[in-house]
């Protein structure tokens, strides 16, 4: 158990499902929004369970929702909110302080398997979430990508997404969205238990933690003047 409070803050920020939490996190709110996006009821959506998307959809957004997701818990992950590594990183470390690297490793270990699928993850949601588009084009090579986004399809059951190389050598990715929430809902259950594991056996991580939540932690809805406006 971590010591207090850090055991309480830890499982408020990372509470999820039908459960109600004491505080809400900005994580907790933000995987219902994402359920709710998608089409499931968000007070009773629970991915460990085989449920209908049955209420009406808004599909960029939801998607939007959950590239802001990652973009969050990867925070959490690298240990660091930072967009410049500070003086003495090591190389092997850089990856920590920028949001695209911090992205992509987050998806490649929880969400994708692999580099290069995290890669074109990373390049949709730079089109969605910068010119609410669906083709990008990578900055460090030039390369272009364009995407489609598929309900599932029952040809590739549980695909993420696929790829082929299109007429001018761009990558053309579509991209099966329904898989792509169940599995970052997902990666959020298996990250809340490797980082639970992680700060129980390295305390010494715990003030970054709590660092984290001081900018990313917990909401209160109020009324304005409630805050002094």
């Amino acid at each position: 158990m971590l010591a207090s409070p850090f055991e309480q803050q830890f499982r408020a920020y990372f509470a999820h499902g039908v459960s109600s939490p004491v505080a809400l996190s900005m994580l907790y709110l933000l995987r219902r929004d994402a359920s709710q996006c998608f089409g499931y009821d968000p007070n009773t959506y629970d991915v460990t369970i085989d449920q209908p998307a049955n209420i009406g959809t808004v599909l960029f957004p939801g998607v939007m929702t959950v590239f802001a997701g990652i973009d969050l818990i990867a925070k959490f992950y690298a240990g660091s909110e930072a967009e410049q590594s500070p003086p003495g990183t090591q190389p092997a470390d850089s990856w920590k302080h920028s949001a695209g690297p911090r992205l992509k490793k987050f998806a490649e270990e929880y969400i994708c398997g692999n580099p290069t699928d995290a890669e074109i993850l990373y390049q949709l949601r730079c089109a969605l979430d910068h010119s609410f588009s669906l083709w990008a084009k990578r900055r460090s090579n030039g390369d272009i990508y364009s995407f489609t986004l598929s309900p599932p399809d029952a040809a590739f059951p549980d695909t993420l997404l696929r790829t082929k190389t299109g007429a001018l050598g761009e990558t053309e990715a579509i991209i099966y969205i329904y898989e792509l929430h169940k599995k970052f809902q997902e990666s959020l259950i298996a990250f809340e238990a490797a980082y639970y594991q992680h700060l129980d056996t390295t305390p010494d991580d715990l003030p970054v933690f709590q660092s984290l939540l001081n900018h990313y932690g917990f909401m209160q809805i109020a009324q304005a003047s409630t805050f002094g406006w």
